[in-house]
């Protein structure tokens, strides 16, 4: 089981005001730095709601910028994570979708493709739920705004990746009802088990629908916590992984405080470990 493995963006950086995450405008070019030391593969782009109007993925000066970066440390941007999306609501009071989020959608698209991602990460969680009163109406203007703009990703061999608070079995039956090969599913262990979800049946059901995962470790109901100190069955869940054949990045979405680096390079033994293990097992 080979994976890359990656780092949420703003992880290798202090917090923020008690922020666990948010675009680090200050320390964001020292991150790969930090990450090819620590031995991460990639590094997930974040675009949250404070960064959207000067995020450097959506200028020409920063792209330059990241490409001589990721060159520079041998460290890329396989992600990209829409956190606005968690943050903004674009359902209207008449339980329309916005015109802005079709907008930001496709410059979420095309500033993901500028940078080299393979796959944008469109939470569709606590702002913009799915799971919330009016869910069918809001799926639906979800699925109408993703529809034109799935063939744009497509040709650029980039994949939309939902992360949604739905049980699997409604989320699959959405995705398969959008009926598009570049969209599909991110997995966060953490959210999952924190909800109440049996980890090894979301993963079973959702199979190859799943294009991203998040590592986190949460108690049933709880916040994020250190990896191993909730509810998350990693060897269990990275199993489930192996037996649906997912071969995309692990991204740590995990934990941490004031060491911030001490916190990355536990985290990152942590999996290793625990992905060592899955090996011999299925070896």
């Amino acid at each position: 089981m080979s994976h890359s493995i990656g780092i949420m963006q703003g992880r290798l950086s202090p917090s923020l005001l008690g922020k666990q995450q948010y675009f680090p405008s200050e320390t964001w070019e020292l991150e790969y730095g930090l990450a090819a030391e620590l031995g991460f593969d990639s590094i997930e782009w974040l675009v949250d709601l404070e960064s959207w109007e000067n995020n450097p993925i959506f200028e020409q000066t920063g792209i330059k910028r990241i490409k001589a970066l990721q060159s520079r440390f041998d460290v890329s941007n396989l992600t990209v994570c829409a956190d606005i999306l968690k943050e903004k609501s674009f359902i209207t009071d008449n339980s329309q979708l916005s015109n802005s989020a079709v907008h930001m959608l496709e410059k979420l698209i095309i500033g993901s493709i500028e940078i080299g991602a393979k796959c944008l990460v469109i939470p569709l969680i606590e702002q913009n739920s799915l799971k919330i009163q009016k869910t069918h109406i809001q799926s639906n203007q979800w699925g109408k705004a993703l529809k034109p703009i799935l063939d744009i990703a497509k040709k650029q061999n980039l994949k939309l990746a939902i992360e949604s608070d739905l049980p699997s079995g409604e989320l699959k039956n959405w995705i398969d009802s959008i009926g598009h090969p570049s969209i599909g599913v991110n997995f966060d262990m953490g959210n999952s088990v924190a909800m109440g979800y049996s980890i090894e049946d979301e993963i079973l059901q959702l199979g190859s629908t799943i294009y991203g995962v998040h590592i986190k470790d949460r108690k049933v109901g709880g916040p994020n916590v250190s990896l191993g100190q909730g509810d998350v069955n990693f060897d269990l869940a990275l199993k489930s992984l192996k037996k649906v054949a997912y071969s995309g990045p692990l991204i740590l979405e995990t934990f941490r405080d004031r060491s911030y680096m001490s916190y990355a390079t536990d985290n990152m033994r942590f999996l290793l470990t625990r992905l060592k293990k899955a090996n011999k097992r299925l070896s």
